[in-house]
């Protein structure tokens, strides 16, 4: 190793490797709400200038979100210090790969960089085409370099597959669905996730792909020793198949993180008499995410957490139907009682509610958490629900708001021009506010609430207050 390599010690050139290389993940635990071509590959310029032929043009090799250019370049210009410096910063180069649905770069910057440095992926996101019928040959040839390039990257640990809803696309031969499925590294998997594309791009329901619910079924098939090696599974599809819900929440007990996002539409709801014997308890789960679920029952979401006794995080967005019932309310002093929720259970580290009402926030207000985010929800309605249960969220230290909630103080008062009536979307470091929202979109009513009322209530409980919350996942309902 050159003299340059050997004058810091290992463990902190490879602090100072992982200082310079990007983190091209926008946000752990967000797929299942970030729109995919969000996530872009940072190397796209270097990677090309290194191993593109040189027929194919500028515009095969950067799609047009691309991230800036000089995003990354310390990282590369480290690369091009030395061969030990070359050696050491090319496994972290292409940790993640970004493949966007582009059939020439796919196959002009893609296979060749995965043919040569494919040992080095850990994560790979994949987003397969939405065709015409005048292009169907080129979605074959699009899924056959797949065929290729999964057997190449035999370590990847993080796999992303984002199929075209049925209704945008071509049928898709049952051959190439089970050679892909038999071209899944399984082995060496433990974050895999199955996403439709029109989730992302509208509310309304479309047929779900014939590709996403066959890799679905596969998840059944799965021997007890695959489904242990698993920590975290995402499913955000039209519809999950019954057989498949039944086996996640029964089979796949050592998952650390389970998200699902529309799936959960069968008749009936996730804590029925008739649901709860499918439920086996899983002590390592630490995150469950449930996004515009109809299945999902505010009533129940507490039924359930004693299944999981080591969750710390909690999303529920959207999630119910117009049609449930609202639940009796609680009597005074139920957090007192020797069986509350939280005096069996830990209580969470982060519980974000998001586009719900008041009953239903009351519903879910047995759960204790330290911090509580609630964003996109009517105004008022998380006030009221405070003001009808003053013993909402035991143990609660912190609530955080989106910007959106009014802002009333003692001293300013409240004052409608201050609000505003449309969210405009915008970039941030961590997350985008509103992943797959237009850029603007119609707020509801604006409707007074009395000054100070909610800072009253949390100096009351000593809940420290803060409005910088952003949306997470983003749903029209």
């Amino acid at each position: 190793m050159s003299p340059s390599a050997w004058a810091l010690p290992p463990e902190i050139l490879m602090d100072v490797i992982e200082y310079l290389r990007p983190a091209t993940t926008i946000h752990d635990h967000s797929e299942a709400w970030i729109t995919p071509m969000r996530y872009t590959n940072w190397w796209t310029l270097e990677a090309a200038n290194e191993e593109v032929p040189s027929n194919a043009t500028p515009t095969h090799l950067i799609p047009p979100s691309a991230i800036p250019p000089q995003v990354g370049m310390d990282f590369i210009r480290l690369r091009a210090v030395s061969r030990d410096f070359y050696n050491m910063c090319t496994p972290f180069l292409y940790h993640e790969v970004n493949i966007n649905g582009d059939y020439i770069q796919l196959r002009d910057v893609h296979l060749p960089v995965i043919s040569k440095y494919g040992r080095f992926v850990r994560i790979l996101r994949i987003v397969f085409p939405l065709p015409t019928v005048e292009e169907e040959e080129e979605k074959q040839d699009f899924i056959h370099l797949i065929h290729k390039i999964l057997p190449l990257t035999p370590q990847v640990t993080s796999l992303h597959l984002y199929f075209p809803s049925e209704s945008r696309a071509i049928l898709t031969p049952t051959e190439h669905l089970q050679t892909l499925i038999n071209c899944i590294p399984w082995e060496s998997l433990e974050s895999f996730g199955v996403y439709s594309r029109g989730i992302f791009h509208s509310v309304w329901p479309s047929w779900p792909s014939a590709m996403s619910n066959g890799i679905l079924a596969a998840l059944t098939e799965m021997p007890p020793r695959r489904r242990r090696a698993l920590r975290r599974l995402d499913i955000a599809n039209e519809s999950i198949p019954e057989q498949v819900f039944d086996s996640i929440r029964s089979n796949f007990t050592t998952l650390e993180s389970l998200t699902i996002r529309r799936s959960l539409r069968f008749d009936g709801k996730i804590w029925d008499n008739n649901n709860q014997r499918k439920w086996n308890p899983n002590l390592h789960l630490t995150c469950l995410q449930l996004i515009d679920c109809t299945s999902v029952y505010s009533a129940h979401v507490p039924r359930i957490l004693h299944l999981f006794p080591s969750l710390k995080r909690l999303l529920i967005s959207a999630c119910g139907n117009w049609g449930d019932e609202i639940p009796p309310s609680r009597e005074e002093g139920w957090s007192q009682r020797s069986d509350a929720l939280h005096r069996r259970l830990p209580y969470l580290e982060e519980f974000l509610i998001e586009h719900m009402v008041k009953w239903e926030i009351l519903a879910m207000g047995e759960i204790s958490s330290r911090l509580v985010i609630a964003t996109g929800l009517p105004l008022g309605d998380l006030v009221d629900a405070f003001k009808t249960d003053a013993e909402i969220f035991p143990g609660l230290r912190h609530l955080r708001l989106d910007k959106r909630f009014p802002h009333y103080t003692p001293t300013a008062g409240w004052e409608e021009d201050s609000i505003p009536t449309t969210v405009e979307s915008q970039g941030v470091t961590a997350v985008e506010p509103i992943a797959s929202a237009p850029a603007a979109i119609e707020l509801p009513p604006i409707i007074p609430v009395p000054v100070g009322e909610l800072e009253q209530i949390c100096r009351d409980r000593g809940i420290e207050l803060s409005r910088d919350a952003v949306h997470l996942a983003f749903s029209n309902l």
